[in-house]
């Protein structure tokens, strides 16, 4: 199950937004190293600070987390170090209604990597043929993006996009850390993790 909404925007300042490889590294007994990459793509791993809380933004972390269940149902969530792209590539235009899936791409010298976008944010999209932009029909659920364009022509993608997350633990537990006036100024972190499904 998932909720095809952005939640949890009213992060603070020292929330954490990391990206996670699997590597397992045997090492011999000449001291060289034998390195198997178990994961084609990295995974996003948050800890979101909820620090200074209006009594609303309180309410609405809770309100997600109960729907969510904890664990049980994923999100959209906007990761703040990385959450836009560039004519990033697409593919090649096939001259007839051609889908293809939004990816990202990361290189140096001879090597690169890519990572699925799953989750683009509506109206920010643009998709562009040899350059010149040209329409096309956007999945917005699974970053799935069909259109015609001519044979041969390069097709690229810009805009926002989200992340597709999960709680990473079935419990929330708050601290009240000063009182401001008549109302208690409460804190806490939360574990967030990408989803791939």
């Amino acid at each position: 199950m998932f909720i095809e909404e952005r939640l949890l925007d009213c992060v603070s300042y020292g929330t954490i937004y990391g990206e996670r490889f699997r590597t397992e590294i045997a090492t011999m007994r000449n001291k060289s190293e034998s390195r198997n990459m178990e994961w084609s793509e990295s995974r996003g791993e948050f800890t979101l600070v909820f620090a200074a809380l209006t009594e609303p933004d309180r309410a609405e972390v809770m309100r997600v987390f109960r729907v969510c269940r904890g664990r049980g149902i994923g999100f959209r969530m906007k990761n703040w170090v990385d959450y836009k792209a560039s004519d990033e590539t697409l593919g090649v235009g096939a001259g007839a209604d051609q889908s293809y899936q939004m990816t990202i791409t990361a290189n140096s010298g001879s090597y690169k990597t890519t990572k699925t976008i799953r989750k683009p944010v509506m109206g920010t999209i643009q998709v562009k043929a040899d350059g010149v932009p040209i329409a096309a029909i956007i999945d917005y659920s699974t970053g799935v993006i069909t259109t015609n364009a001519p044979i041969g022509a390069v097709l690229t993608w810009s805009g926002e996009y989200d992340i597709p997350v999960r709680f990473d633990s079935d419990d929330i537990q708050w601290s009240v850390d000063n009182r401001s006036g008549d109302t208690y100024v409460m804190g806490s972190d939360v574990q967030i993790v990408e989803l791939a499904e």
